[in-house]
């Protein structure tokens, strides 16, 4: 079960939680931090939340890679002055974990992106040996990469959306729907419903997403407009059921 997963299944909804520079972060602050944070956009506090992140092993390679990488990537492209200074700080991580946040950078998609990363690579041969696929790329957005990569592609469009609270990414979500007909083959179809689970769980956990999908119902191909409203319907009764999220 990925980060985003385990944030889903309501571990990091319970308790009103204020993250503070001044105390330690516990993971469950840090969780609920991320998950909510483009409510309330607090990029001060983006070094205590890297260092809780670094503690906590959610910078290494596994499950919450996505998610991790996606929130980086969209924090740090609303906030582009920032990056020379949060890149002094990014530089103290070993080679595994600055890759994860390397990766962050390259799919903020800021002009200075690929720069900034080929100067994170320089001289760290464990994040060259990771990373080495970037040389001949450009940097692309989250929305960008292609779904069909997996279902970390999903991971990392919610971990932007929860860095952003853009539209962007819940639309392209939304489009791998169309791919839970049997005729689009197994990875495709794996990928298309990861999607329509995520979308209905976030769907309950965030009242913006649930307003994306209910107006996107009304004006998205048949298809994908069936399951969408099925998804408004699930998450609408959950929501009686429990009430909503923050």
């Amino acid at each position: 079960m990925t980060l985003l997963a385990l944030a889903l299944s309501g571990l990091f909804a319970c308790g009103t939680m204020q993250a503070s520079a001044s105390e330690p972060w516990s993971n469950e602050t840090l969780s609920r931090w991320i998950t909510y944070y483009y409510l309330k956009p607090n990029p001060e506090l983006f070094d205590d939340a890297m260092r809780t992140m670094t503690s906590a092993g959610w910078l290494e390679e596994g499950s919450s890679t996505g998610p991790m990488l996606g929130f980086i990537a969209g924090v740090v492209r609303s906030n582009p002055g920032k990056l020379k200074v949060w890149m002094e700080e990014f530089e103290k991580l070993d080679d595994q974990k600055l890759s994860t946040v390397a990766l962050g950078i390259w799919y903020a998609a800021l002009p200075e992106s690929r720069k900034a990363v080929f100067s994170m690579m320089e001289g760290r041969t464990g994040v060259n040996e990771r990373l080495n696929f970037l040389q001949s790329g450009t940097p692309l957005k989250i929305t960008e990469i292609p779904l069909e990569q997996g279902s970390w592609v999903l991971d990392a469009n919610w971990g932007y959306f929860m860095a952003t609270g853009e539209r962007e990414p819940v639309l392209r979500i939304i489009s791998a729907l169309s791919w839970l007909d049997e005729g689009e083959g197994a990875n495709r179809i794996l990928v298309g419903g990861a999607a329509r689970w995520s979308l209905m769980s976030n769907a309950v956990q965030h009242k913006k997403v649930l307003e994306i999908c209910e107006s996107q119902a009304a004006v998205q191909p048949e298809d994908i407009a069936k399951e969408l409203r099925e998804i408004v319907t699930a998450a609408k009764d959950e929501l009686a059921k429990n009430g909503p999220g923050p």
